[in-house]
């Protein structure tokens, strides 16, 4: 380790950490960042050496802790010993009792892995079965993959075996990493904790326990300063690669958001469509109306046209209050919000998957979790929606046509109307009949109200498409929510494909550090 100058290197981490924290306020980065800075400036307020004890569960790490130390409360035995971190000092180093790894506890996991980041120098502990295959794969992913720098390989149980074993456990071992080089740089080491700690010499000797400690100083000595910068590296570096895995992860929010839209555009399709339908209805019920109540404009029909224009008004307003559309938006709705919950399950779904994903890294925020709401379907207006289609709801027809278009509204009208009392009175003398319907001024009246009818229900029918047109306009109308949500939403996609770039911005920028970072650890 002569060649190691550490004040160099430690120089060159601190330049590439402060290339990161620059990044301290971009929005999608400020909390985590704040979190890995505390975590490195905690980090550089230690003084004294961490050392993980690591592996797999019943391997003897508590037991290894407790023969160093003397320290009588740490808790020995066979299977789960220790289920969170416990530090204990021993000279001027502390070590840490890790819980057992990938043992199908992910709690576990992620508490020690944490640690294990965080550390200076790891020792990583097997029994003499050595590396099972899913021992052996974690071993090569996590010390082999990342920490091998900073990490000592202990053997342990070695008088579960005969002695003459040895050579086959060291031949496995070394086989395993890769060669007799790579062994070296782990300070391998075969012990029996359990025969050190009964204290009777023959069992004392055979344990091996001071070769052990003789190798420990050793990689202590020349690992320490190599250790203290690679803790910090692991830490940065996986603030990088979650980051990294984050944003790819992210994209899937646009996946929700083009899946609504397609949704929400379905349905504004399917209004224009269902409001194309009830205005043919529409008008052409008032088309058929106008013809019946013509048809009763006629000497000899004229005692029944008050009665008929009294059906006229109640069978108007029915026509206005168009059944069929009111079903249409409800099935419109009811779709929207079937599919709109579809969309709200998966981000739910995915929303559980990023949190166990953050869980695997102590330093990462909330916040960059998904906003729930924005897939929600009443936090766009849709909850809205469902009280607007009622019978009482805004969306009725009628309401937009009010009493504005009545055919008896107009002067004339209601002045010959008015007149028909003393005519149907004077009808009642069959001596007078013929006398009143030959009067010009009757027959002149009649066609004037004939006419006045007439004009009033092609108003009223060419006024159906205005009406509809205000109803789209409301503010409280189907239509005119429909519109706010397709807006909000791209808006949201408008939003989404900012962060998309600025994501791939990052990307960029974190894989050159992890590069560098890379390049250092290499150089160690």
């Amino acid at each position: 380790m002569a060649q190691f100058d550490y004040p160099k290197k430690s120089e060159e981490f601190h330049s590439i950490c402060n290339e990161i924290l620059r990044l301290k306020d971009d929005p999608m980065l400020r909390d985590n960042i704040a979190k890995l800075k505390s975590t490195l400036d905690e980090k550089e307020k230690e003084s004294k050496l961490k050392i993980a004890v690591c592996g797999q569960y019943s391997s003897g790490k508590s037991s290894l802790l407790h023969a160093l130390t003397g320290d009588g409360s740490i808790v020995i035995g066979q299977g789960v010993t220790t289920d969170s971190v416990k530090v204990y000092p021993w000279k001027d180093v502390l070590f840490a009792d890790t819980p057992g790894i990938y043992a199908g506890r992910p709690e576990h996991d992620a508490i020690s892995l944490d640690y294990i980041r965080k550390a200076d120098l790891l020792i990583y502990m097997i029994t003499i079965q050595g590396f099972t295959r899913v021992i052996g794969e974690n071993f090569k992913k996590l010390i082999q993959g990342k920490y091998f720098e900073k990490t000592m390989l202990l053997m342990n149980k070695r008088n579960m075996e005969a002695a003459e074993n040895e050579v086959n456990w060291r031949k496995d071992t070394l086989d395993f990493v890769g060669g007799a080089d790579v062994l070296a740089k782990l300070h391998f080491t075969i012990v029996d904790i359990e025969d050190y700690m009964t204290g009777e010499p023959e069992l004392v000797k055979e344990s091996h326990f001071d070769e052990f400690l003789q190798n420990l100083n050793l990689f202590i000595k020349e690992r320490a300063l190599t250790g203290k910068i690679l803790s910090r590296i692991n830490i940065v570096d996986a603030f990088l690669s979650a980051h990294i895995e984050l944003f790819s992860q992210n994209q899937r929010e646009d996946e929700f958001t083009r899946r609504q839209m397609q949704i929400i555009t379905k349905a504004i399709q399917r209004y224009n469509q269902a409001e194309h339908n009830a205005i043919r209805r529409i008008r052409q019920n008032i088309k058929e109306l106008k013809y019946h109540l013509l048809g009763y404009f006629s000497d000899d029909k004229l005692r029944q046209l008050q009665e008929e224009l009294d059906k006229a008004e109640l069978e108007l307003d029915k026509s206005m209050d168009d059944r069929e559309f009111k079903e249409d938006l409800e099935s419109i709705l009811n779709e929207l919000n079937e599919e709109f919950m579809s969309v709200e399950q998966a981000a739910l779904e995915y929303d559980n998957r990023l949190k166990e994903f953050s869980q695997r890294f102590n330093d990462m925020s909330a916040s960059n979790q998904i906003d729930l709401s924005l897939f929600k379907s009443g936090a766009a207006g849709l909850a809205q929606l469902t009280a607007s289609v009622t019978k009482e709801g805004v969306l009725q027809v009628a309401h937009f046509f009010g009493h504005t278009f009545k055919p008896w509204g107009a002067t004339k009208l209601t002045e010959f109307i008015k007149g028909m009392g003393s005519w149907l009175a004077v009808i009642g003398s069959i001596l007078d009949v013929a006398t009143f319907f030959m009067d010009k001024k009757h027959q002149e009246d009649l066609r004037n109200a004939r006419s006045e009818v007439s004009e009033s229900f092609d108003e009223i029918e060419n006024g159906v498409d205005d009406q509809f047109k205000a109803m789209r306009e409301s503010k409280e109308s189907f239509y005119h929510k429909l519109i706010e949500i397709r807006d909000n939403l791209q808006k949201r996609k408008e939003q989404q494909e900012k962060d998309k770039q600025r994501k791939v911005e990052l990307n960029g920028l974190f894989v050159e550090f992890s590069k560098k970072l890379t390049a250092l650890r290499s150089d160690l």
